[in-house]
């Protein structure tokens, strides 16, 4: 009687018979790969060969027709005979190709592109625009719908204000105000009704969202007699909503890192923006605060300049969720010390620059 016997079975009575080689025996079966093994290293082997072939006989010709080329070949007479070296070429099996090339395929790159619909407001029309826009008696007030920052050289008294950035939620639209051009032009401009753009940044009517509101007010207060109110601090939301110490205030870039809901993706493009922003503005990156002065603005400053101001709504969103969880007394702390930002930032004794500025409001 014939039986047919695995492989393990096979190395089984092979250790009954030989006791003592039963560990080589073992070794010989473990060692041998399968066929479809072999027959598949062989088909790789062969493709390989064929498209390293094919290299070879590429550079071939490519070498002939170089030579051909250096000794004047190249006229009308000799086109057909390259014509046909080159037809003669072998192409590469496209399957071997796939497998060369899927590893490079699957990898996206990050691009930052550059929002092209974005202009700078820079002449009157455009400031009436704006205005009419800011005017709407029907624009939300929750969530706000005014987010305002600004760029300049030195944001304050003793430097200059480039840009006002404007974004207005509900109509998903920035705006980005040419001060450095327009200069006082820029707030004294009035639409068909007599408004200006400096009597709706002065409106308590108006609700504005600004990421620390004190060097930004004192700027627009000493160089253009902008007396900024109806804001709401969004460096003081965040600090109120904490359910930890609030013994120091955070930047708008720590609080984008830690509070804003992105995903991996978002993050790298967000961080790609502003660090091409910082290696432009940035003196201690070899940049310099004159590029917003530079016309037209780089497309790079562009994107730095909307970026903030569009993220802004998300944040208040978060910090306003959690202020609705604590005690409601830290809402109106938020209210009354930004109020007293904004007093303190327009007098006389005020100063931007120090370590006083990182320390959250007495009694906090």
């Amino acid at each position: 009687m014939l039986i047919r016997l695995s492989t393990f079975q096979s190395c089984r009575l092979y250790r009954i018979w030989h006791p003592t080689s039963h560990i080589s025996a073992a070794r010989q079966y473990s060692t041998k790969p399968p066929r479809r093994i072999i027959a598949k290293i062989n088909q790789l082997r062969l493709a390989f060969t064929s498209v390293f072939d094919s290299f070879l006989k590429f550079r071939h010709v490519e070498s002939f027709i170089s030579r051909c080329k250096a000794e004047g070949k190249n006229d009308p007479s000799h086109s057909s005979t390259t014509a046909n070296i080159t037809t003669t070429l072998p192409s590469i099996p496209s399957r071997t190709m796939e497998s060369i090339e899927a590893p490079v395929t699957g990898i996206k790159e990050t691009v930052v592109g550059t929002d092209s619909a974005i202009e700078l407001t820079d002449t009157p029309a455009g400031i009436i625009k704006l205005i009419d826009s800011l005017a709407q008696s029907d624009l939300p007030t929750s969530p706000p719908s005014v987010y305002i920052d600004l760029e300049g050289i030195d944001i304050g008294r003793g430097g200059s204000i480039s840009i006002l950035q404007v974004f207005i939620l509900p109509l998903d639209e920035v705006f980005l105000v040419d001060v450095y051009s327009l200069g006082e032009q820029a707030f004294s401009t009035k639409n068909a009704s007599g408004i200006t753009l400096k009597s709706i940044l002065e409106s308590q009517l108006i609700l504005k969202v600004i990421f620390d509101v004190r060097n930004d007010s004192d700027a627009l207060f000493s160089h253009f007699g902008v007396k900024l109110s109806g804001v709401i601090d969004l460096q003081l939301m965040e600090l109120a909503s904490r359910s930890r110490a609030r013994n120091y205030v955070c930047g708008l870039a720590k609080c984008m890192d830690r509070d804003l809901l992105q995903t991996s993706e978002e993050l790298k493009i967000r961080s790609a923006i502003k660090s091409r922003g910082r290696q432009l503005f940035a003196p201690e990156l070899g940049g310099r605060y004159e590029v917003f002065n530079d016309r037209p603005l780089d497309p790079a400053i562009v994107n730095y300049c909307v970026q903030d101001v569009k993220l802004m709504p998300e944040l208040w969103k978060t910090y306003n969720a959690k202020l609705d969880k604590v005690d409601k007394v830290w809402a109106s702390k938020v209210e009354e010390e930004t109020k007293a930002r904004l007093l303190w930032s327009q007098s006389p004794g005020y100063n931007g620059k120090g370590q006083h500025m990182a320390k959250a409001p007495r009694g906090w």
